[in-house]
Parts: structure tokens; C-alpha cells; sequence
């Protein structure tokens, strides 16, 4: 738990000076809902943080944790890179991602779930994409599906889709 607060603490302050060193409109902060995992369905949720560095390339910082289910939580912490690509005339913008990620999976009880006990903790590279939908010139409705790839031999490669709300500042 002591090394989740920690992470949890450098994501917040990375975030905060992306705000801080960012031009107004660039920047955006949200949350919403995800579902995912490996062997199991995991339900929690995300928070994100985000700062275009340029039109086209934006920084995203996030951080998810899942609501317990059978004595078993999974929890990440993001830094992905979207390419933005608009689509002319719509309020949609399409984006692949790719990025570095840190993946957590607690189990409470002594019984193996799938070889694994107890909590493991592994970092790893993230693949996906995903639309914005812009509600409003700042609220933007996101839509996002990705997958873990887990440097560890026993942790399955966990996916996740997600979907939440942006307000841009």
C-alpha cells in the first residue's frame, strides 16, 4: 500500500506541473469509469490529466484502480502519448496511443489466482487508442481501449476500455 501512495503522489505531481508549465486551453483534466483485467472482469476508476505539447501530440497521465472483487484489486498508473487526428467537419478526434505504465494486482487471501499471490507489481508498455467526442468547447466525453504488456512471466497482459469526461482549461 506504502508503494501505491508513493506512485500515486508522483502522478499527482507530475500532473500538476504539466498545469503549471502549460498555455491556457492546452491542458485538460477528467475522470470516469473503466472495466478490464486479465483472467477476471475489474470494474473502477480512472482519473487522467493531460497537456498538448503540440497540436497534434498530447501527454497523458493516468491513474486507475478497480473496486475489489473476490479478494482480488487491480490498479495502474499511465503515461501514454496520443497523435491526434481531427476528423474535418465533426467533433471527433481518433488517436492510437502507446506509452509506459506501472501494473498492480492485490490479492487479500493466501489462495493462488493463477499462480499468483498475495500482490505483484510490474511495470510495462501500453498499446490502444481511442475518440473524443467534444460536448462543449471544454467537456469532451473520451472513449479508450488498451493493453498491458506485463514484463513478467506469470502475469497475464491485462486489457482495459474505459470512458469518462474531460474538462479542458
Amino acid at each position: 500500500m506504502k508503494k501505491l501512495v508513493k506512485v500515486a503522489i508522483i502522478a499527482v505531481a507530475l500532473s500538476t506541473s504539466f498545469v503549471a508549465n502549460a498555455r491556457q486551453g492546452q491542458v485538460a483534466a477528467g475522470g470516469g469509469l473503466f472495466v478490464g483485467g486479465n483472467y477476471r472482469m475489474h470494474f473502477g476508476p480512472c482519473v487522467m490529466f493531460q497537456v498538448n505539447i503540440t497540436d497534434p501530440i498530447r501527454l497523458e497521465g493516468s491513474f486507475m484502480w478497480s473496486f475489489q472483487k473476490s479478494s482480488v484489486n487491480v490498479w495502474g498508473v499511465n503515461l501514454n502519448a496520443h497523435y491526434l487526428f481531427p476528423m474535418s467537419g465533426t467533433r471527433f478526434t481518433l488517436y492510437p496511443l502507446a506509452g509506459l505504465g506501472w501494473f498492480g494486482y492485490r490479492s487479500d487471501d493466501d489462495v493462488s489466482h493463477h499462480g499468483i499471490y498475495g500482490s505483484i507489481n510490474r511495470p510495462g508498455f501500453n498499446v490502444g487508442g481511442g475518440i473524443d467526442l467534444a460536448l462543449t468547447q471544454r467537456l469532451i466525453l473520451n472513449f479508450e481501449a488498451s493493453h498491458k504488456f506485463v514484463f513478467y512471466n506469470n502475469l497475464p497482459n491485462p486489457y482495459f476500455i474505459s470512458m469518462g469526461l474531460v474538462y479542458r482549461f
